[in-house]
């Protein structure tokens, strides 16, 4: 019999930016579109030339703790390979209330998504690594144990695949810490950088939110060369290209999906 995955949370595309506890994207804006490519309703952060960053924080409802384990899984796409910070595990406070301003960051710059643990005073250790296509989506699934003596532990999957596993480090900041996610750097305050999330789920493990869409193009976004199955409940990606997709794609998720069968 397979095993239910325990969801604590989901970003509700329906609730807008009332999903998260709070924004940062004074200049930007945040919205929800529909591309119609099979994964609904999706959350857009759009970060505009002239401003450093487009943020959503958090989870409405919901608090965060020490000696406690989190699993975050979300689809994500950007609009370049240079987004900069697109994840933060932020620090409440500032100055000499903190010492580590976001002990975990994941960036996307130079074409590869890049994940830091940063330790007190600032030290910054490059701990994993892994090529990102921009106009694609990925799927990201991240688990932190909070600890705040050297304790702690993260792990970084994209697309099925380990990226990074780190123990024995500080997880949990004097006044806690909470999650971002959007597009966010000085060095790209001149260029237009435009994010977009699905399905962002908050367990207790990976099992819990490695529950993927039944069925979605993968690729370039638009492009119709390839579709990507996930079967419930198993985690098995199908890669099926063309037309060949269509008799087992349409009795997952029907034909009426405003994408077809064509090649």
């Amino acid at each position: 019999m397979a095993v239910l995955a325990a969801v604590l949370w989901t970003a509700n595309p329906a609730s807008g930016a009332g999903a998260f506890d709070y924004t940062a994207c004074d200049g930007g804006q945040i919205s929800t579109t529909i591309w119609n490519d099979g994964h609904g309703d999706i959350f857009s952060l759009n970060k505009p030339a002239g401003i450093d960053r487009c943020e959503a924080a958090g989870a409405a409802g919901r608090t965060w703790s020490n000696n406690s384990t989190y699993w975050w899984g979300w689809y994500f796409d950007t609009n370049s390979d240079n987004a900069q910070t697109v994840f933060q595990w932020k620090s409440w406070g500032t100055g000499d209330q903190q010492q580590q301003n976001y002990p975990v960051l994941m960036k996307v710059e130079g074409g590869r998504l890049k994940v830091w643990y940063v330790a007190p005073g600032e030290t910054w250790q490059s701990v994993g690594t892994t090529a990102w296509t921009a106009g694609s989506w990925h799927k990201l699934e991240l688990g932190i144990t909070t600890r705040s003596d050297n304790t702690g532990s993260f792990e970084v999957w994209m697309d099925g695949t380990k990226v990074v596993g780190k123990t024995g480090v500080r997880t949990w900041d004097d006044m806690g810490n909470n999650p971002r996610w959007g597009t966010y750097g000085t060095g790209i305050n001149g260029v237009n950088s435009h994010v977009w999330i699905d399905d962002l789920k908050l367990g207790q493990s990976r099992a819990d939110v490695d529950q993927g869409r039944p069925c979605f193009r993968s690729g370039l976004r638009g492009s119709p060369c390839a579709v990507m199955i996930t079967a419930w409940g198993e985690g098995t990606l199908l890669r099926i290209s063309g037309p060949h997709w269509s008799q087992c794609c349409r009795s997952r998720c029907g034909a009426g999906r405003g994408w077809g069968g064509g090649g």
